[in-house]
């Protein structure tokens, strides 16, 4: 008999009570965008553990979800502080202004994002890119980057960046697929704007 292979939404459930319980003891030197932090951490890890729970076969066949969840936190983050937003408001909004199918699931018992969120992510937002980088005989990496402008008139821009190294196995499976088969060193994906 062998083992299950360990289930990419508990790991990503693992990984936001880590963050959310960090967040917590620290919770005295933060300020209330912080807290907010914790809260939308701590439920978002509640949300992966019960759809976990619910439907472990569904969990189990769609392993890259934990990755693509990952990728709209870490822009959330970054992105909420810039528009006065919580980030449990941000996330779902972002994933309806990148118009991005494979996240879609992240957001389907949520209510709708209305427009003014929208309009203000829309008018304030230029690019967000996301690049694996697979160089040989390293371990690949994850570069988000995200230009936003801060003023909504092209003058007062600021780029984030930010660099995650991963084990081999957290890569999306058509990202190394193509580092294998083309041998390219770098994929990269345009989540905002949209394309065409």
């Amino acid at each position: 008999m062998t083992a299950c292979p360990p289930n990419p939404l508990a790991g990503t459930a693992r990984a936001y009570l880590a963050r959310a319980r960090h967040e917590w003891n620290s919770f005295q030197e933060r300020s209330r965008l912080q807290s907010q932090l914790v809260e939308a951490a701590a439920a978002y890890a509640v949300t992966l553990l019960k759809r976990l729970l619910d439907d472990p076969v569904a969990g189990l066949a769609d392993e890259e979800m934990a990755e693509i969840a990952l990728v709209y936190q870490v822009v959330a983050e970054r992105v909420a502080p810039l528009v006065g937003r919580r980030i449990d408001e941000v996330l779902p909004a972002l994933i309806e202004l990148c118009d991005d199918e494979k996240a879609r699931p992240l957001i389907r018992d949520l209510r709708p994002t209305g427009p003014e969120l929208l309009a203000l992510l829309g008018r304030h937002l230029l690019w967000i890119t996301v690049t694996y980088q697979v160089p040989p005989k390293e371990p690949p990496r994850r570069l988000i980057e995200i230009l936003f402008d801060q003023t909504g008139t092209h003058r007062n821009m600021r780029k984030f960046s930010d660099v995650t190294e991963l084990r081999w196995e957290d890569v999306p499976a058509d990202v190394r697929r193509r580092a294998m088969a083309k041998r390219q060193q770098a994929i990269r994906f345009r989540l905002y704007p949209l394309a065409g």
